[in-house]
């Protein structure tokens, strides 16, 4: 099965879309990730994000890129805000990954016909769990030699 599709191919690209958009908003509503896009591409589920919180602005509204304030409430908000959520990142990206990957999992189990689909594109498919297969099957890493070895799940830190 491959996990590649075009537009004219008997698949159901709307559960695709679909689930896009359920990953997007619950990483957005739940871990406060900031989330740039979501979409299909190919039949594949694209979701476009990354981890961590700047400052209060960013936790407030996670998935926005203009800071709809005057200038000194932004820099007191980085001053403060800022500094806390430096010393809290740690925590809050765990927290973060936990939230990615329930958001990919409770997209695998609405669609479970779709499972290679969803998380065969993802950005960080080292914070998916149960994906080792579609990610061999799909993905080619390669040595410092530049020989072809399987993809194996990166070792967190």
């Amino acid at each position: 099965m491959s996990s590649e599709h075009f537009w004219g191919d008997d698949f159901d690209f709307a559960s695709v879309e679909q689930a896009a958009h359920e990953i997007g908003i619950f990483c957005i509503k739940w871990g406060r990730i900031p989330v740039r896009q979501t979409k299909e591409k190919y039949g594949t589920v694209r979701v476009y994000n990354s981890f961590g919180i700047e400052n209060l602005y960013w936790f407030i509204r996670p998935n926005y890129c203009f800071y709809r304030a005057p200038i000194w409430v932004r820099k007191l908000d980085d001053a403060t805000f800022g500094r806390l959520f430096e010393l809290l990142r740690p925590l809050i990206v765990k927290y973060q990954i936990y939230i990615y990957n329930k958001a990919y999992q409770n997209a695998v189990n609405k669609y479970p016909h779709l499972r290679e689909e969803i998380v065969v594109n993802a950005d960080f498919p080292e914070f998916i769990n149960d994906n080792e297969d579609i990610m061999q099957r799909n993905w080619t890493q390669y040595d410092e030699h530049g020989n072809e070895v399987p993809w194996t799940k990166p070792k967190s830190n």
